[in-house]
C-alpha cells in the first residue's frame, strides 16, 4: 500500500490494518474531512442566497448611479434602496411576503427609471 490513505480497490485487510492503526495521515483525513464538508456547505448557502438576491444588488448599482448622476431624484433612489433591502431580506429569511413587496417596489421603481431614460433621449 502507497503512503497516504489507502486507493479504491485496497483490499479489505489492508485497509481494515491502514484504519485501525495509529496514523498521521489518518487523524489529518479525519479533521479535514468534516472540515471541508461544513465549509462547502456555508459556501453554497451563500453563492445561493446572492444568487437569489441579484436583483437587489442591481438595484443598488443603478440607484446610486442615476442619483449620483442627477438622472433620477431622491425618492426614486430610496424606492430603489428600499426595495433591494427587501428583496435582500427576503432571500437571507426565506419569507415570501418581505419578497413579495419587495419586487412589486421593483416593478415601480423599473417602470418610473424605464420612462425616465426614455424622456431623456427625446
Amino acid at each position: 500500500m502507497p503512503a497516504g490513505l489507502p486507493t479504491p480497490g485496497t483490499a479489505f485487510p489492508d485497509a481494515a490494518k491502514f484504519f485501525s492503526g495509529d496514523s498521521a495521515a489518518l487523524h489529518i483525513a479525519s479533521a479535514l474531512g468534516p472540515l471541508s464538508w461544513v465549509l462547502a456547505t456555508i459556501f453554497g448557502v451563500g453563492a445561493v442566497a446572492l444568487w437569489s438576491a441579484e436583483p437587489g444588488w442591481a438595484l443598488v448599482g443603478l440607484s446610486m448611479g442615476g442619483l449620483w448622476s442627477g438622472l433620477i431624484r431622491r425618492w426614486r433612489a430610496v424606492l430603489g434602496f428600499s426595495s433591494a433591502v427587501l428583496l435582500f431580506g427576503s432571500a437571507t429569511l426565506s419569507v415570501g411576503l418581505i419578497g413579495l413587496f419587495g419586487w412589486l417596489l421593483w416593478v415601480v421603481w423599473i417602470g418610473t427609471y424605464g420612462v425616465t431614460l426614455i424622456r431623456l433621449r427625446s
